[in-house]
């Protein structure tokens, strides 16, 4: 059966060379037999995020050969737009051919999600030229979204989870498991376990997982034009006694919260402040049970213990004001009138003073917690919105969503030594504990920052998912962070910033985060609940 459309392609491709060859020389008989082009994408479309494997997006030219005894070369010619032909000089030479069968070039200078067209000119020895047929090749546009990958372990085998590609030209999932890690830069030794050829499906079960042994895991998203990338990589224990909190032993509905969790210097009470509504309530953490709330009278959302007995700082979320609960007394017995509105508190452990932040204002202010009173304030040139003091006392560390950076205030001076830059909207930080390093989340990058404490250079970076809070374990071992949108508390090994466990928190969004003293219990804010990690 005759194909009509390809008979129609073939009368316009030689209707278009009947033109050409007209107008590339007055004198017919001298020019050169014409070619006929063809080009296709052939880039290597392997993706990682752990960094570009091969970013070169490449275009094969390929053409006939001039059958003509007078041969003397072949002109490839590019051009951003069509027409070349009628104004050559306006063209890129990609490439000049003198062999009669040198009628293939591999175009490699070219970029993703652009239109380029392509024409050869055939030279004789007399030096007329004929063209070919003038064609155009749309390239690929950007690899498909990655998914991001969970994983924890159970009985039945490690569990596995990932996000939805909503990448409209989604081909496939392949799961990949290692147990020596670095999957992306090394297929070769891994397992492939499954593909998936459906979006929606996001969970399997690795069944054939040893007890006791350490696996990587890795998927890759492929599109249906050839283009790749990869997920993160997470590795889990499988059935292994585990030294961290990592099961949800409790959970306490208590309201609406988006605020930090207060653990008294102590380490009895556990203080749950309200930024929406309800009274405050007050943990005890040995057993999770609500002892009483307390009253205040504006929202309160930031709070801070003081390193002595249990009392605790909450900064109002209205008034230029923080209130001072006596937790023993079970009552608000103070206040601290501020100049602007507090933001996040912290307190100095080997001092009498604590620090409060402000929303978005250029100040840290200076609190005597002996008179619960302003004493100094430190100006910044950013605004600040989150302190932390080092485990030393010697410096405060004021954190700005605004312009993506930290500033290092010494407390014997009040003097600011210097400012470290961090990525987009950081929000959160914590000390490991012996000082040597801290961490930063970025929440408009998706990225946690590890940062040396005497350097006050960035050391390590790593991703999650949609991070919003993390803690640290009081041992240094493990790091926890919260991911809200996929309701998962990551956990962290901190030497070399391994991911060790994905923990799934039911029914809400988790955000702030924090570690009892003795390490045993890891409290974990919700939007409605407070859900208890342990053993």
């Amino acid at each position: 059966m005759i194909n009509t459309s390809s008979l129609l392609r073939y009368a316009a491709t030689f209707a278009s060379l009947v033109m050409m060859v007209m107008m590339s020389c007055t004198d017919p008989s001298s020019e050169p037999t014409p070619s006929i082009l063809q080009v296709s994408f052939s880039g290597d479309t392997l993706r990682s995020l752990r960094g570009t494997v091969d970013p070169t997006c490449r275009v094969t030219a390929d053409w006939t050969i001039c059958p003509d005894n007078d041969f003397q070369r072949y002109i490839l010619y590019r051009a951003g737009w069509p027409g070349m032909y009628y104004n050559p000089s306006s063209a890129e030479v990609v490439g000049v051919f003198e062999g009669r069968e040198d009628t293939l070039f591999m175009d490699n200078s070219v970029s993703w999600a652009e239109t380029w067209f392509y024409a050869v000119r055939t030279e004789n020895s007399s030096e007329a030229g004929s063209w070919s047929n003038e064609v155009d090749i749309v390239l690929p546009g950007e690899q498909p979204e990655p998914v991001f990958l969970a994983a924890w372990s159970e009985s039945t085998g490690v569990c596995l989870e990932w996000s939805v590609c909503s990448s409209q030209d989604f081909m496939s999932n392949t799961l990949y498991r290692s147990e020596t890690g670095l999957i992306a830069s090394d297929t070769a030794s891994a397992d492939l376990l499954e593909t998936f050829t459906v979006a929606s499906d996001t969970s399997w079960t690795d069944q054939d997982a040893e007890p006791g042994t350490k696996y990587y895991y890795a998927m890759l998203t492929r599109s249906t034009l050839g283009l790749s990338v990869w997920s993160n990589e997470v590795a889990v224990i499988h059935n292994e006694h585990l030294d961290f909190p990592y099961q949800v032993i409790d959970v306490l509905a208590t309201g609406w919260f988006v605020s930090d969790i207060i653990i008294s210097w102590s380490g009895e009470y556990a203080v749950q402040p309200h930024s929406r509504r309800l009274p405050v309530q007050v943990i005890r953490v040995l057993n999770h049970g609500i002892l009483f709330t307390l009253d205040t009278p504006t929202y309160v959302s930031g709070g801070c213990p003081l390193p002595s007995g249990n009392v605790v700082y909450m900064a109002s979320v209205s008034e230029d004001i923080i209130y001072v609960a006596d937790l023993d007394l079970e009552a608000i017995i103070d206040s601290v009138q501020m100049t602007v509105l507090p933001g996040g508190l912290c307190a100095n452990p080997k001092g009498s003073f604590a620090y409060a932040a402000s929303y978005y204002d250029h100040i840290v202010t200076v609190i005597d917690t002996d008179s619960h009173e302003v004493v100094d304030w430190v100006y910044t040139e950013s605004d600040v919105n989150r302190v932390e003091c080092h485990p030393s006392g010697e410096y405060i560390y004021a954190l700005s969503e605004t312009s993506n950076s930290i500033t290092v205030i010494r407390t014997s001076d009040l003097e600011p030594v210097t400012v470290i830059d961090v990525g987009e909207r950081p929000l959160d930080m914590c000390f490991h504990p012996d000082g040597t390093s801290f961490y930063v989340l970025c929440d408009g990058n998706s990225t946690i920052y590890e940062i040396d404490c005497q350097s006050y250079q960035i050391v390590d970076t790593f991703g999650t998912g949609s991070p919003i809070g993390l803690c640290i374990l009081p041992s240094g071992d493990y790091l926890y962070i919260t991911d809200s949108m996929n309701k998962r508390v990551y956990i962290y090994e901190t030497v070399g910033n391994t991911h060790v466990l994905s923990v799934f928190i039911p029914d809400s969004s988790p955000n702030h985060i924090i570690a009892s003293l003795d390490g045993q219990k890891v409290f974990v804010n919700t939007f409605d609940s407070l859900v208890i990690l342990g053993y």
